[in-house]
Parts: C-alpha cells; structure tokens; sequence
C-alpha cells in the first residue's frame, strides 16, 4: 500500500502542474492573438479616421463606402442611449470590421465596429439619415446582444495619433 503513495503523489503533481501550465500558456496565447487583433482594429480605425475627416457629408461618406463595397447599417435607438446622447440629431453610420467570442455565456458573439457619427444640419423630429448631415466623429466600438438586452462594451475609441 505504501509504493502506490509514492506512485499516486508524483503523478497527481504532474498532472496538476501540467493542466495549470497549459491554462497558462492558453491565457498568454489567447492574449497575444487578442493584442494582435486590437492592432487590426486600430489599424482599421486609423484608415476611416484617414479618408473620412469630421465635416464631410453623409453622401460623401455613404459614397465612399459604397465603392469599396463596405456593408454598413443604423443602429437602433439603444447605441445613442448608450453613449449617452439625450437627443441625437441624425442617425450613425455603423460598419462590422470583426467579431470576438461572446463575453458571457448567455452573449451572442461581440461584433466590432467603426461608428460614424453624424449631426443634422436642419431641425427634423425624427432619428433619421439625410445626405446633408454632416460627419463629426469615427469611432470603433464593441457591441454584443446578451439575452433580452444590448450590452455596449467598455468605452468607444476615438483614433490614436
């Protein structure tokens, strides 16, 4: 009974160190490829920020977007919610440039995205989209549905110089 002690010991120490050793190694890897993409999507950023300076109109950029062939839609009223505009003037460009792993187990898969900010250059009643309004901030954002609810995740940025 006593050699199994000294079987038993070893091999559940190994085993331990090992499994804690791989989740370590995952953690750095999983953070090294999560580095990497945060680059891709400042990257990204950096470009639209680049072509598309604050000022120019909705038509100017919708157009643009178009002949790149670049997918964008409006959000609902809950991203303007969220960023706390009390009464947004005109509706935001959003543009999906990436998804990531859902942050909690009842998530969908948080999508990543480059939002273009616009303002109205006329009083209107409604959240709409107007070929004059005016461009006034890019922005990249992370926004993922969790059940009966949208979460937007941490704070959106703006292009780093």
């Amino acid at each position: 009974m006593r050699r199994w002690h000294h079987l038993i010991l070893p091999v559940a120490l190994i085993a331990l160190c090992s499994t804690d050793t791989g989740c370590a190694f995952r953690r750095r890897a999983q953070a090294r490829a999560q580095a990497e993409r945060e680059v891709v999507y400042q990257t990204v950023l950096r470009s639209y920020s680049e072509a598309l300076q604050p000022g120019v109109t909705r038509k100017t950029t919708e157009d643009y977007l178009r002949g790149r062939n670049t997918a964008f839609r409006h959000p609902s009223l809950f991203f303007y919610q969220e960023q706390n505009v009390r009464e947004p003037t005109a509706a935001t460009d959003v543009v999906k440039i990436g998804d990531e792993s859902a942050p909690y187990f009842f998530c969908t898969p948080m999508g990543i995205y480059i939002g273009l900010v616009f303002v109205a250059t006329d009083k209107r009643h409604s959240l709409s989209a107007d070929d004059s309004d005016v461009l006034q901030q890019v922005m990249l954002f992370r926004w993922a549905q969790c059940k009966d609810f949208q979460v937007l995740f941490d704070e959106p940025t703006k292009p780093k110089s």
